[in-house]
């Protein structure tokens, strides 16, 4: 069959892909993937029907289809953000959007036209996150009718027991636990009975007909009359039952026999102490060897207590060779995702066969709800944790579960009524078990002190609580006094009252010093951070923390070293399944990419980072990796797209209330309208970052805040407050050893300096990073070296200049930086034209510039050209070619070009004036030029008015040269930019 679309043709029996120049090169993937979603449109098609159609679920990694889907883009020239041919569907999938024609023997047949609902999509739409969407009919959804099954069995059940009042038990005390409900039971015990006690946790768990805590929540528990009932075993192995309130109920001796034994024995016990059924000694699926059984009992207890390699060990010697019942898959599955593995706990989840609803059990439904988290279909895994909820009521820790799905979601109403309903149910749960889910609540109900006074006991008394508890009342004090400009706070306080040997502290620790530029803390940090994840076998979070020490390597200039850290990351996560962390590599491999001039590379892996982000329904992630897309479109001279992508950014972090990163792309979005002439909007909006970030944000996120503010001040012509911005800047990213983007600020500086007519300065400028040139990415680099040009150009050292600008431009060029390299084409013409103002040769070579930047949408850049093809024409002779030009230019420099072009529009107005004309314009602009602070200017107009040959004229022409600034005279337009 052949499909034709746009300029293409699929051939998909030769399996071949035409293209206006012929055949293009092409996996078999890509192929398949293109048919695929050419023959299902105008539907959705879902992630895992394409992991169905292309890979049958054999993939390693959840990267394969974005990174299909980006080779297939490439070659159809299709843009993720503005597409032509493939649209990505919010947390659905794809959806194929062009008209597309049928080749057969058959009169063609069109396909599919892009309609109403993928125009409902566009770039431009409010994002698909705020609004409810309806499915495509064609679209398929991972085992739906089990989980509507579940619920609409739970909300039957609820009934049920409602109408009976079988579940509630006595009106007096509506907590009172009946025969209808399954028993509470906590289970503590001495340390050399531990394993015993984490076997007897999974057995009775297993039999799904009673509720055990977990060690963590069994160690919050008021003595009341209506709590869990207590067991507790000593180190002789004996055991006892303990009612609510504490009295004793049922004691017995310890077993007799191996592990195993002792082991079926202590189950068969306290099963009948609590009054439950019997069970089999040994249930399909378990291992009944004792040392196998030992092995279970032992890897449980390394689970409980973050030993994940010893956990992951033991299971798999454990179950070796058998089918293990789903409470056992449960564990392994959660053993798994802990240990940062998300692929081998989604095989651990698969299930060997269909199960009826009818056959099913609540065990069941919580591997459904696991199962729809790990693939990242969020919905799913918080429709089915609900409904075990509803079945399950009793289940403190899977209520506890629910509600951090339901802040993670920030569905603060259903998070606070469930806790309501928790703390209703449970009162015998000391407050402590709740202060954090409290507290995150507040923090999402924009409470944050009183979230602070929810954690502060923990803070004051940190041994009393867990340590997971304790570490996530850090993490959220960390968020809160981030936002409030207060990091340091945080980061004296962990290491006055926390050994950061905690690894996840010392992560916490390592992430605030580098935000705040103290390297050397955050190093220390992110190593004790890496050794210890790796000595609890928690990969996952080891790998996290080192992309934070690769981040840190990007800041200090380092991106190839960056880069490499980074891809070799990439590999381990695309193995693991991690889809957090596969966005976050890839965005941060995207910005080291970009800041090594590698901008293919970068567009590739953030296009890949933000269609994982997007599947999986994380948009702060998303956001983020769509922000750093804009960066690079920018550098690609991509204008248009980069605002698009910064105005998306920006209501993607607005959509999840975050204001740090909302200022963040607004900033950038000033930026590009900044470069697009809209000046004195940028201006304010750049003003306003900047304040906030002096109030809240880091050292980097001040200076690049100075640098931005201060770029859009000398656009307007506003010198000294454009170098007092740069200069803030400057000291600042020194102080934090942010070297890569100094080298770009100290380049400003020098131009700046130039067009105030300090060449002294200027070079001083460049001086002070001369040391860390070698450091800089090949960006900043070349910024540096087109200064460099610029003040020999300015000096009269022409040659010198040319040099400099051609090692400059070969920079730009390595890094796919057309707009860049174009613009020092640009300049090394205007050294040429000193000499040869007349060429017809040179004359067509702006022309070609100026028409690329036009089509570019650089405007301001075009006219830059133009302006030196009139000054060129003027001092050819040719007046009236200059004039056609300045005709051409009048509206376009009021309207978007900056105060220098418009001055030097003047310049070139006066120069095409005679007598009295020209004197009284000259003298016109050497006053406006200073008091605007564009002293290279008003000396050079004040030099021009003098009389040829004068002596006044000499004298001055030598200060300029003793200046340093003498090279004005032959090229004029060198004073301007």
């Amino acid at each position: 069959m052949r499909y034709q679309f746009a300029e293409f043709e699929l051939d998909t029996e030769r399996e071949l892909l035409l293209g206006p120049a012929g055949p293009i090169t092409l996996r078999q993937r890509p192929l398949r993937l293109l048919q695929h979603l050419i023959e299902a449109a105008p539907a959705v098609v879902t992630r895992d029907e394409l992991m169905d159609a292309l890979w049958g679920h054999n993939a390693l990694s959840i990267n394969v289809i974005p990174q299909t889907l980006s080779e297939l883009r490439q070659a159809l020239d299709d843009d993720a953000m503005s597409p032509r041919f493939i649209e990505t569907r919010h947390r659905r999938g794809y959806t194929f959007i062009a008209p597309v024609l049928k080749l057969a023997d058959e009169p063609a047949e069109v396909i599919v036209e892009r309609g109403d609902e993928a125009d409902s999509m566009a770039a431009d739409a409010p994002s698909p996150r705020l609004s409810v969407e309806i499915p495509a009919p064609a679209t398929r959804m991972r085992k739906p009718w089990r989980i509507i099954a579940w619920i609409l069995l739970a909300l039957v059940l609820i009934s049920t027991v409602a109408l009976f009042k079988g579940w509630r038990g006595d009106a007096t005390n509506p907590h009172a636990m009946t025969p209808g409900m399954r028993p509470l039971i906590a289970i503590t015990a001495a340390p050399e009975q531990a394993a015993e006690a984490a076997l007897l946790r999974l057995r009775l768990r297993a039999a799904e007909d009673v509720i055990v805590l977990e060690p963590d929540l069994a160690t919050v528990i008021a003595t009341t009359t209506d709590g869990p009932r207590q067991i507790r075993i000593d180190a002789s192995g004996a055991w006892s039952v303990h009612a609510a309130d504490d009295s004793l109920l049922q004691r017995g001796d310890a077993p007799a026999g191996d592990f195993a034994s002792r082991s079926s024995a202590l189950t068969a016990a306290i099963r009948a102490a609590l009054q439950l059924s019997p069970r089999s000694a040994v249930d399909p699926g378990w291992p009944g060897d004792s040392a196998a059984v030992e092995t279970l009992a032992r890897a449980s207890l390394a689970f409980e207590r973050d030993d994940l390699d010893s956990a992951r060990t033991g299971l798999r010697l454990a179950l070796s060779d058998l089918a293990p019942p789903a409470s056992l898959r449960l564990l392994q599955a959660r053993v798994e995702r802990r240990a940062g593995d998300w692929t081998s706990a989604k095989a651990k989840l698969a299930n060997p066969a269909t199960v009826a609803v009818g056959q099913s059990t609540p065990t069941d439904l919580l591997i459904d709800a696991q199962r729809a988290d790990l693939s990242g279909a969020r919905p799913e895994a918080m429709a089915a944790l609900r409904a075990y909820h509803h079945l399950v009521p009793e289940d403190i820790d899977n209520t506890l579960r629910l509600i951090d799905w339901q802040l993670r979601g920030r569905q603060w109403q259903a998070a606070q009524a469930t806790l309501a309903e928790l703390a209703a149910r449970a009162p015998w749960l000391v407050d402590a078990a709740l202060r954090v889910p409290r507290a995150r609540l507040a923090i999402g109900q924009e409470k944050p002190d009183d979230a602070l006074d929810l954690l502060q006991p923990i803070f004051d008394a940190p041994n009393r609580y867990p340590a997971k508890t304790l570490v996530t009342a850090w993490q959220l004090r960390a968020s809160i006094e981030q936002n409030r400009g207060q990091s340091e706070r945080t980061l004296q306080a962990l290491q006055a009252h926390i050994a950061i040997a905690t690894p996840d502290l010392a992560l916490l620790s390592g992430t605030i010093a580098r935000e705040r530029a103290d390297i050397g803390l955050a190093e220390r940090a992110f190593a004790t951070a890496i050794s210890g994840f790796a000595i609890q076998g928690r990969h996952g979070e080891q790998r996290r923390a080192e992309l934070e020490a690769a981040q840190l390597d990007l800041d200090r200039g380092k991106a190839p070293q960056a880069g490499e850290r980074m891809q070799s990351l990439l590999t381990a996560a695309e193995k693991a399944g991690d889809p957090a962390l596969l966005v976050d590599i890839n965005t941060a491999l995207g910005l080291a990419y970009t800041k090594a001039g590698t901008l293919d590379a970068a567009r590739i892996t953030l296009d890949q980072a933000i269609e994982i982000a997007n599947l999986n329904g994380d948009a702060k992630r998303e956001a983020i990796a769509v922000l750093n897309r804009g960066v690079l479109l920018v550098q690609l001279g991509r204008l248009d797209e980069a605002e698009v992508s910064f105005a998306r950014s920006a209501s993607l972090f607005r959509s999840i209330e975050d204001p740090r990163g909302e200022t963040a792309a607004l900033s950038s979005v000033a930026a590009v309208a900044a470069r697009r002439g809209r000046n004195r909007q940028a201006r304010e909006a750049h003003a306003q970052v900047l304040e906030r970030q002096r109030e809240s944000g880091s050292a980097i996120e001040v200076g690049r805040a100075a640098f931005n503010l201060g770029i859009v001040e000398r656009e307007l012509g506003e010198l000294d407050a454009a170098i007092t911005h740069f200069d803030e800047a400057f000291g600042v990213l020194i102080g934090a050893d942010a070297i890569d983007f100094a080298l770009q600020v100290s380049a400003s500086r020098a131009e700046l300096e130039l067009q105030r007519g300090h060449a002294d300065r200027a070079a001083s400028a460049l001086a002070e990073v001369d040391q860390y040139a070698d450091q800089g990415s090949p960006m900043r680099r070349a910024a540096v070296l087109s200064a460099s040009a610029r003040v020999a150009e300015v000096a009269g050292n022409t040659d010198i200049a040319a040099r400099y600008f051609r090692q400059a431009r070969d920079l730009r060029e390595q890094a796919g930086a057309r707009a860049w390299v174009l613009a020092t084409d640009l300049l090394l013409l205007r050294i040429e034209l000193r000499k040869s103002p007349g060429s017809d040769r040179l004359r067509v070579q702006l022309e070609a510039i100026e028409g690329e930047f036009s089509r570019l949408g650089e405007d301001r850049d075009a006219q830059f050209a133009a302006l030196i093809a009139a000054e060129s024409a003027l001092a050819a002779g040719n007046k009236a070619s200059a004039k056609a030009i300045m005709d051409r230019l009048r509206e376009p420099l009021l309207q978007s070009g900056n105060r220098a072009q418009q001055l030097q529009a003047e310049w070139i107005l006066a120069g095409l004036a005679d007598g009295d004309e020209r004197d009284e314009r000259l003298l016109r602009l050497s006053q406006t030029a200073a008091s605007e602070g564009f002293g290279l200017l008003s000396r050079l107009g004040e030099v021009m008015r003098m009389e040829t040959g004068s002596s006044s004229r000499s004298t001055e022409i030598k200060r300029l040269e003793s200046a340093q600034l003498g090279g004005i005279l032959a090229a004029p337009s060198a004073a301007f930019q």
